[in-house]
């Protein structure tokens, strides 16, 4: 047999440990840092170092349930290992309006600065006509609706970038294998998602992804004079992590950062229309909770 078949991956690196019950070095206190993202083999994990536990997290900030976190883990956590809770009630980062209006969500958070800060709401098009300015960021829950309005801002001379390499890698890779398929691109994009409807119409999150894919593709072309071809330019360009400039970023990515103005794109996509489980709609109200609490200043629909 070949060697270069058998690999690890970090997913591994933790689920053997555990199965394999092999040795777990000796600490007296391990410290758990966003406790709400633990899946369960990392809680197995957690629990071999026999140790005492010190965890912090916020349940309404849980938002990886897609990606099998458990979407009870600090719960789970809790229970598992006799924990007591203390509260971190106190937001130290939004100011009173922002506060307010995440309380509707969470309604035990409190502000902790005085400042009234701001929320308000626009048309996209006059936010497309250049209303945000360089260091803001603009979070959607998907990635289609950024596309237009970055390409609005490129074309009037602003800098003007997605986060997150990573998206534009496996669009990058969506795209080379949809353009090796013979007939019109647009035709090709829908072949390919109806496949993935087909195998995925019980998986929601995953299929959420898919269509946004789809969405986000169909967009770049819109902008690339319908010419295929200059999609994978487009997709370099535009994806990066070296954010500057204006900043679009999706809510999952927007998670731990924060700036003065924040913008939300399509906030009738909060919560996802395709989300129809208890625990999928929780997630996604904790995504709205993590939008409006990115801002330090002004909060723009």
């Amino acid at each position: 047999n070949n060697i270069s078949e058998y690999k690890i991956d970090f997913d591994d690196m933790i689920y053997f440990p555990v199965i394999k019950d092999m040795d777990f070095p000796c600490y007296d206190i391990v410290f758990v840092d966003e406790s709400q993202d633990m899946n369960p083999i990392q809680i197995d994990f957690l629990e071999k170092f026999k140790c005492r536990v010190i965890a912090v997290g916020d349940r309404h900030q849980a938002i990886y349930g897609f990606r099998s976190a458990d979407t009870k883990a600090m719960d789970s956590m809790i229970s598992r290992f006799n924990m007591t809770e203390l509260p971190l009630s106190i937001c130290y980062r939004c100011p009173q309006r922002v506060v307010d209006l995440a309380k509707e969500i969470v309604p035990h958070i409190e502000c902790g600065i005085d400042k009234l800060g701001n929320v308000q709401a626009i048309p996209l098009q006059e936010f497309d006509n250049g209303y945000a300015e360089s260091g803001d960021y603009v979070l959607c829950r998907t990635t289609a609706p950024m596309v237009s309005s970055a390409f609005s801002y490129i074309r009037n001379g602003r800098k003007a970038t997605i986060k997150g390499r990573d998206i534009g890698k496996n669009l990058l890779d969506l795209h080379n294998e949809i353009w090796k398929s013979i007939g019109d691109y647009r035709d090709s994009v829908s072949s390919w998602l109806s496949e993935k409807e087909l195998v995925l119409k019980h998986r929601e999150g995953k299929l959420i992804m898919c269509r946004d894919q789809a969405e986000t593709l169909l967009c770049i072309l819109d902008h690339c004079e319908q010419d295929p071809k200059k999609i994978a330019f487009q997709i370099e360009k535009i994806f990066t992590d070296n954010v500057e400039g204006i900043v679009f970023c999706t809510i999952h990515k927007a998670k731990g950062l924060e700036a003065k103005n924040i913008f939300i794109l399509n906030p009738e996509l909060l919560p996802h229309p395709m989300a129809k489980r208890d625990w999928q709609i929780e997630q996604e109200m904790n995504l709205k909770y993590v939008a409006i609490t990115r801002s330090l200043d002004t909060l723009t629909w």
